[in-house]
């Protein structure tokens, strides 16, 4: 029997993810899933990369289009795994005839829970 005092969060759980007592201690387990694209505005020929960080190692992985010019797209372009790290990183190259578009991206991934997670929209502007 644990002596540690029981924590009103002890499995509750939240919009951002969960709060469980384990060992002892407190703890929680985040959904936070982040996008980051690199360069944010990137012109034909040039490289984009984009990293999605802050789910559970091993989860399923998807990179969806939200919208193409303000257009409700939400069609995933590509899916992966998160390796060891919790992070899922894929690359390519930006074609010809896309300059002036506008692109908003967005992460999904199995979160800790075993429920959906999925982040902030991240736009992307061709030059």
């Amino acid at each position: 029997m644990s002596l540690a005092p029981r924590s009103p969060f002890a499995a509750d759980r939240h919009a951002t993810g969960i709060a469980r007592l384990w060992g002892g201690r407190l703890v929680m387990d985040l959904m936070d899933l982040n996008l980051e694209l690199e360069p944010l505005s990137p012109a034909a020929g040039e490289s984009v990369t984009a990293w999605t960080r802050g789910g559970p190692a091993g989860a399923l992985a998807g990179l969806c289009v939200v919208s193409v010019d303000d257009v409700a797209v939400r069609e995933f372009g590509a899916f992966g795994v998160l390796d060891t790290f919790g992070e899922w990183t894929l690359a390519d190259t930006v074609p010809p005839g896309l300059s002036g578009t506008t692109m908003a991206l967005q992460a999904w991934s199995v979160g800790f829970d075993q429920h959906l997670a999925r982040s902030a929209e991240t736009l992307l502007q061709f030059e």
